[in-house]
């Protein structure tokens, strides 16, 4: 595995420039690496961004709130393991989200697999933990008596591992294409 500084080497060249006023020169790194561009209208992908980050925030809200209930459910073992492990995911997706939502039309290697990386892998996992801790909480009712604030826990938790699929799925439909820096500089 390559380090941040070796995948810094890939995609940037050094470059002199002028120092002011010591007649001297800095170096200054340069951007020659592929240039990874979203290929959808700005307006459209400006929109979409917001339609993740208010997904993503909705459903740390529902989290929050099914999470902090006083239900027997909460203090299962299964449910409490996904729960938290699902957690841990979101706070990857909110890194991966907040790169998208910063980043530019067209934007560079590091930037898109970051971007990536918190888009594809983390909203998947989410899903799968939050969907994981909905079922562990059907499973401590059928254990245990039914009640209505532990079935509405369940659905917070079911609604949140909808909404990861759904920023995983909308993020995955985005087409990307890559184009060729045609940068000049001089070593």
């Amino acid at each position: 595995m390559k380090t941040l500084r070796e995948r810094f080497e890939e995609d940037y060249a050094p470059v002199k420039v002028p120092a002011a006023g010591k007649g001297g020169f800095k170096i200054r790194y340069v951007y020659y690496g592929p240039w990874y561009v979203w290929d959808l209208e700005e307006k459209k992908l400006k929109k979409k961004k917001q339609l993740l980050a208010a997904v993503s925030g909705a459903g740390l809200a529902v989290y929050l709130l099914a999470g902090l209930q006083p239900s027997g459910a909460n203090s299962f073992a299964g449910v409490e393991a996904a729960g938290i492990l699902g957690l841990c995911a979101h706070v990857f997706e909110l890194s991966g989200l907040f790169s998208f939502l910063l980043a530019r039309y067209r934007t560079s290697r590091m930037t898109f697999n970051q971007v990536n990386g918190g888009l594809l892998s983390a909203p998947l996992l989410r899903c799968l933990f939050l969907g994981a801790a909905a079922w562990e909480t059907v499973v401590y009712m059928s254990r245990n008596t039914y009640d209505r604030l532990t079935f509405l826990v369940a659905m917070g938790y079911l609604a949140c591992a909808g909404g990861a699929f759904f920023i995983f799925y909308q993020y995955k439909k985005i087409p990307v294409r890559t184009e060729k820096n045609n940068q000049l500089y001089d070593l």
